[in-house]
Protein backbone atom coordinates (compact mmCIF):
# COMPACT_ATOMS: atom_id res chain seq x y z
CA UNK A 1 0.00 0.00 0.00
CA UNK A 2 1.29 3.46 -0.87
CA UNK A 3 0.08 6.54 1.02
CA UNK A 4 0.71 9.91 -0.59
CA UNK A 5 -0.44 13.27 0.73
CA UNK A 6 -1.83 15.54 -1.97
CA UNK A 7 -3.07 18.90 -0.83
CA UNK A 8 -5.70 18.45 1.87
CA UNK A 9 -6.62 14.86 1.10
CA UNK A 10 -5.04 11.46 1.09
CA UNK A 11 -4.50 9.14 -1.84
CA UNK A 12 -3.77 5.48 -1.15
CA UNK A 13 -3.31 2.55 -3.51
CA UNK A 14 -4.10 -0.91 -2.20
CA UNK A 15 -3.25 -4.16 -3.98
CA UNK A 16 -3.74 -7.66 -2.59
CA UNK A 17 -4.63 -11.24 -3.47
CA UNK A 18 -6.66 -13.76 -1.51
CA UNK A 19 -7.84 -17.31 -2.16
CA UNK A 20 -11.04 -16.59 -0.25
CA UNK A 21 -12.86 -13.57 1.13
CA UNK A 22 -10.64 -11.24 3.16
CA UNK A 23 -11.04 -8.07 5.20
CA UNK A 24 -8.03 -5.75 5.46
CA UNK A 25 -8.11 -2.78 7.83
CA UNK A 26 -6.07 0.14 6.51
CA UNK A 27 -4.48 2.96 8.55
CA UNK A 28 -6.72 5.49 6.80
CA UNK A 29 -9.56 7.32 8.55
CA UNK A 30 -13.02 6.32 7.29
CA UNK A 31 -14.97 9.17 5.74
CA UNK A 32 -17.87 9.62 3.35
CA UNK A 33 -15.40 11.83 1.46
CA UNK A 34 -13.15 8.86 0.62
CA UNK A 35 -13.97 7.19 -2.68
CA UNK A 36 -12.67 3.85 -3.86
CA UNK A 37 -11.72 3.59 -7.52
CA UNK A 38 -9.69 1.17 -9.48
CA UNK A 39 -9.62 -1.79 -11.77
CA UNK A 40 -9.24 -5.28 -10.47
CA UNK A 41 -6.83 -7.63 -12.14
CA UNK A 42 -9.46 -10.37 -12.24
CA UNK A 43 -12.95 -9.77 -13.67
CA UNK A 44 -14.71 -11.68 -10.88
CA UNK A 45 -13.18 -9.64 -8.01
CA UNK A 46 -15.59 -7.95 -5.68
CA UNK A 47 -14.25 -5.19 -3.43
CA UNK A 48 -16.21 -3.10 -0.96
CA UNK A 49 -15.04 -0.25 1.27
CA UNK A 50 -16.56 -0.18 4.76
CA UNK A 51 -16.05 1.26 8.23
CA UNK A 52 -13.79 -0.94 10.36
CA UNK A 53 -12.92 -0.64 14.02
CA UNK A 54 -15.14 2.42 14.32
CA UNK A 55 -12.93 4.92 12.52
CA UNK A 56 -10.75 3.14 9.94
CA UNK A 57 -11.23 2.01 6.35
CA UNK A 58 -11.77 -1.68 5.73
CA UNK A 59 -11.56 -3.32 2.31
CA UNK A 60 -13.59 -6.51 1.93
CA UNK A 61 -12.55 -8.43 -1.18
CA UNK A 62 -12.01 -11.80 -2.80
CA UNK A 63 -9.49 -12.72 -5.48
CA UNK A 64 -7.10 -10.01 -6.65
CA UNK A 65 -7.77 -6.35 -6.00
CA UNK A 66 -6.04 -3.14 -7.10
CA UNK A 67 -7.85 0.00 -5.94
CA UNK A 68 -7.16 3.66 -5.25
CA UNK A 69 -8.66 5.43 -2.24
CA UNK A 70 -8.97 9.15 -2.83
CA UNK A 71 -10.37 11.79 -0.51
CA UNK A 72 -12.66 14.09 -2.50
CA UNK A 73 -14.29 17.03 -0.77
CA UNK A 74 -15.10 20.51 -1.94
CA UNK A 75 -17.91 22.75 -3.16
CA UNK A 76 -18.14 20.95 -6.52
CA UNK A 77 -17.09 17.44 -5.50
CA UNK A 78 -18.88 15.55 -2.73
CA UNK A 79 -19.99 18.77 -1.05
CA UNK A 80 -22.12 16.93 1.55
CA UNK A 81 -19.43 14.43 2.57
CA UNK A 82 -18.28 16.19 5.73
CA UNK A 83 -21.87 16.72 6.91
CA UNK A 84 -22.54 13.00 6.35
CA UNK A 85 -19.43 12.23 8.44
CA UNK A 86 -20.79 14.45 11.22
CA UNK A 87 -24.16 12.64 11.16
CA UNK A 88 -22.45 9.22 11.20
CA UNK A 89 -20.24 10.22 14.11
CA UNK A 90 -23.21 11.59 16.03
CA UNK A 91 -25.09 8.29 15.51
CA UNK A 92 -22.01 6.33 16.48
CA UNK A 93 -21.73 8.21 19.79
CA UNK A 94 -25.41 7.58 20.56
CA UNK A 95 -24.96 3.86 19.88
CA UNK A 96 -27.48 3.70 17.00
Amino acid sequence: MNLNGRGIGVRARFTAESDGTSLVVLPVGYSKCVEMRGVSRAPDTRAQMLRADGALVGILFSGSVDVILQQNVGPFSNSTGRFADYCDFKSFLKGN
